[in-house]
């Protein structure tokens, strides 16, 4: 996530699977990474998993 803040200059929050869902209203896996992208209340795009970096990265640029 460090990289990817440097790289594309964008914030990220972590929090725990029951922030989230207090939060954000979203589910996040309690067992698996969860990768949600948000913007207002809109979820633009989610990954659970073990993903490699560059599918993050794709993931986020499609998003933004």
């Amino acid at each position: 996530m460090a990289r990817l803040r440097r790289k594309l200059g964008v914030l990220f929050e972590t929090c725990s699977p029951s922030d989230a869902a207090r939060s954000h209203r979203i589910w996040v896996s309690a067992t698996q990474p969860t990768f949600v992208i948000l913007r207002g209340d809109a979820i633009l795009a989610m990954a659970v998993g073990y993903l490699p970096l560059r599918e993050l990265e794709q993931l986020l640029r499609h998003a933004l």
